[in-house]
């Protein structure tokens, strides 16, 4: 076990199978964006969509997928952490 860790990894399987709610007893707005979450890493294993450069021009951070509605699931900008905050707090040049 590492130092930075609280728990091994068995107890931590069994902490969040304890505390974390299943997938049916989530309202339906949070189960729609997980399944959403889910196809686009799906289509993104298949190969179906490829990942991309940052959306801010310039930018050399590592892109992470993200959705910006998840009722349309193949709607993903890759943006940075630092950008897609950005974009979270109102900024919508990248939609």
């Amino acid at each position: 076990m590492a130092p930075s860790k609280r728990l091994c990894r068995g107890c931590h399987a069994a902490n969040m199978r304890e505390t974390r709610p299943s997938y049916r007893d989530l309202p339906l707005e949070k189960r729609r964006a997980e399944s959403a979450k889910q196809l686009a890493r799906y289509y993104l294993k298949k190969g179906l969509i490829e990942r991309g450069p940052c959306a801010e021009p310039g930018c050399d951070q590592p892109a992470q997928m993200h959705q910006l509605d998840p009722l349309s699931p193949l709607s993903i900008v890759w943006a940075c952490k630092t950008h897609w905050r950005r974009l979270r707090q109102g900024d919508r040049r990248y939609s």
